[in-house]
Parts: structure tokens; C-alpha cells; sequence
């Protein structure tokens, strides 16, 4: 399960109303340092870093809005209210399950047909090569970042 809340920074405005200084990555980390989230990834999704996206893993034991409130609470603490929050949304366990076997199935028919192509074109063995050459691959990444090294 995971969760993520996107927020829309503004901060410092000058007498047009115009932004005049952008927030980091860091700024925001720092502000909910605190709140206990697992696996926190911040992501600007702004052009001009005014739109950042906050996602971390939400445990069985957590409510949302608890959580969401409490990181509100963290930012308005720091930021004041230069900022809103544009969205908050949960990804359950059962949609994130649904969402890996499709994406699994998209990829092993994408894989095949790939194979298939490749051996009607050229030929039998080729075709053969490439699938059995791209699951090796896709293998050989799940050891870890020294598979690469090794192989060089």
C-alpha cells in the first residue's frame, strides 16, 4: 500500500503577487522530517518547482487522513500557509497487486511478440536468441547493480 499527498508551494510573493524564491526538495524534507514515513520519495512535478508530490509507504496501521494531517500540520509549520494540498490519494493492496500482474503480462506478451516478429523476419533461431537474450537480462538486473560490472 502507499500513499501520496501533492502540494502546490508558494512561497514569498512580492507586491504583484509573483513568486519570487522556489522551494527544494530538501526544504520539504526537512519540514516532515519528523512524521515517521516510510520510504518518503519527494518529487517536483513542477516546471518552476512549485508543485512537489510526496509519496511514501503507508502501513496497515495508519490511517490516511491521520497521516496526511499530520504532514499538513509539519509543512504549515514551516511553510506557513504558502502552500495547498491539490490531491491526496491511496493505492491499496489490492489495486498495487492488480497493477504488478497486469504490468507483468504486458511486458511477457510484448516479449513474445518481439520473438515472434524477429524469427518470422530473420529467422527461427534469432528470434529465439532475443527472447531468451532479454530474459537473461532482466534477470541478470534483479542481482544488483555489480551485474553489469561483472559482465564487462
Amino acid at each position: 500500500m502507499g500513499a501520496q499527498l501533492r502540494s502546490r508551494f508558494c512561497r514569498w510573493r512580492d507586491d504583484r503577487g509573483a513568486v519570487t524564491q522556489a522551494t527544494t526538495t530538501a526544504e520539504i524534507q526537512k519540514a516532515v522530517t519528523g512524521q515517521d514515513l516510510d520510504d518518503l520519495t519527494i518529487q517536483d512535478v513542477g516546471r518552476d518547482s512549485k508543485i512537489f508530490m510526496l509519496r511514501f509507504k503507508q502501513r496497515a496501521e495508519q490511517n490516511l487522513s491521520e497521516v496526511s494531517d499530520a504532514v499538513q500540520k509539519a509543512l504549515t509549520t514551516t511553510f506557513g500557509q504558502g502552500y495547498e494540498v491539490l490531491r491526496i490519494e491511496s493505492v491499496g493492496s489490492k489495486v498495487s497487486g492488480d497493477l504488478r500482474r497486469k504490468g507483468f503480462l504486458a511486458v511477457a506478451f510484448s516479449t513474445l511478440l518481439m520473438g515472434t516478429y524477429i524469427a518470422f523476419r530473420f529467422e527461427l533461431r534469432f528470434g529465439l536468441g532475443a527472447v531468451i537474450a532479454l530474459i537473461q537480462r532482466c534477470v541478470s538486473r534483479d542481482r544488483g547493480a555489480d551485474a553489469d560490472a561483472d559482465a564487462v
